[in-house]
């Protein structure tokens, strides 16, 4: 099963985190980036639990969230990422992202702004407006 990926949206100018993590990435590692936004596809045609290799794993102690792992020259990406499975087709939300060095945790305070966001989201499932309506 294929699950359309979605960047989580709030506010009344639509913020979307995990776009702007997208957009700091770009700058400071593209490779990165791009390597990150593949293994996303990758799982998202294969989650959720057919996925082998520390690409998609539980974060530990929340129940609800995933992240979306690479590696690339000793850097680490990482999208914060739960899954709406009552969205037809079923949705990857991407909530937040984060670089880090190898051996470094995930810092806790984005694991919980993204509990915060997922939270958010259930009430309102709100996403990224397609491009074409943040342009017009």
């Amino acid at each position: 099963m294929t699950y359309e990926i979605e960047y989580y949206a709030y506010g009344e100018d639509d913020r979307q985190p995990a776009e702007r993590f997208d957009d700091e990435l770009e700058r400071s590692a593209p490779k990165l980036l791009g390597k990150l936004q593949g293994v996303t596809l990758r799982v998202a045609q294969e989650l959720p639990r057919s996925i082998g290799g520390g690409l998609w794993e539980k974060c530990r102690g929340y129940p609800d969230l995933w992240e979306v792992r690479t590696i690339f020259a000793k850097q680490l990406a990482r999208y914060i990422a739960a899954v709406d499975g009552q969205h037809d087709p079923p949705r990857m939300i991407l909530l937040a992202g984060v670089a880090k060095q190898t051996g470094e945790p995930t810092p806790q305070v984005e694991l919980a702004r993204a509990a915060k966001y997922w939270s958010e989201y259930q009430k309102t499932r709100r996403v990224s407006p397609p491009e074409e309506e943040r342009t017009t």
